[in-house]
């Protein structure tokens, strides 16, 4: 009878730590950090030109929260750099999020058309990796967000 119930106690064991972070008991709602833009950690370049008129975006931080309401909140912060100025903003989006079996779909409203956008985010142990458009720039970046 013990063997039988150390196999059960290893197979959860076992069973927990192999799943994603939609089956753990934990959930997937909470605040993830932006770690990684384009594989660069944060703050990352994600757009340069060089020469007489040389010109940079820079992703300073990010936040994204997974709320319990099925609500999320993504905030980012940006810094456009020139030779003689430097301009900071941020930009903030809200919408729903809901599971799926890869991960995460963030829907919101896109401020610029009005129109539903959809975004899926692959969730792997702890931290969601979703393709966004770069602000200002007219280039997507690859984010990776961590708990």
């Amino acid at each position: 009878m013990v063997p039988g119930w150390r196999w059960s106690v290893s197979l959860l064991v076992v069973g927990l730590t192999a799943c994603s972070d939609l089956l753990s008991p934990w959930g997937t709602e909470g605040t993830y950090r932006a770690d990684e833009v384009n594989g660069r950690t944060v703050p990352a370049v994600i757009f340069e030109r060089i020469g007489s008129s040389a010109f940079a975006v820079r992703v300073e931080a990010g936040e994204l929260r997974l709320r319990g309401d099925g609500s999320f909140r993504l905030d980012l912060a940006y810094a456009e750099i020139e030779p003689t100025a430097e301009v900071r903003y941020e930009v903030a989006t809200t919408g729903r999020w809901a599971r799926d079996d890869r991960g995460v779909v963030l829907e919101y409203t896109d401020p610029t058309t009005g129109r539903w956008r959809s975004i899926a985010a692959t969730s792997r142990r702890g931290t969601l990796e979703l393709t966004l458009p770069a602000a200002g720039v007219g280039v997507s970046m690859r984010v990776l967000f961590a708990r």
